[in-house]
């Protein structure tokens, strides 16, 4: 295991436990908000952030720079827009993905930053359409 794996595999669990605690916390709530657009848009992002970092994990190269760097935006993204709710319990997964994504994306800058924007825009994107 390369030197940064494990900050993204902890970052991925941090994830993933928050958005259980998410889900949990929509079900509980009732009034459909588990079910709704914007809050299945959430969830399966946080998940695909996840995903994102343990896929790295398994990839070299650009490959593994542009799966961190993606998943870091995105978890970044998702703790400033819930900082004053669950998101900020997002916050040390954010780090570690970050931390992960900065070891990795030196000879691959273009292309990091590409998926990080990207990312980033499909959070916006979700947001004005859900």
């Amino acid at each position: 295991m390369e030197t940064r794996s494990w900050q993204a595999l902890v970052a991925a669990a941090i994830a993933l436990a928050v958005d259980a605690l998410y889900v949990v916390i929509l079900w509980g709530e009732g009034e459909g908000e588990v079910t709704s657009a914007r809050g299945l848009f959430v969830a399966s992002c946080v998940a695909g952030a996840a995903a994102f970092l343990v896929w790295g994990v398994t990839q070299r190269g650009r490959a593994r720079a542009v799966l961190f760097a993606a998943a870091a935006a995105m978890l970044v993204a998702w703790t400033l827009l819930g900082a004053f709710s669950i998101g900020i319990l997002l916050a040390p997964g954010a780090v570690f993905a970050v931390l992960a994504a900065s070891v990795v994306s030196g000879g691959w800058r273009r292309d990091t930053a590409l998926a990080a924007l990207g990312a980033v825009a499909l959070v916006a994107a979700g947001l004005l359409l859900t």
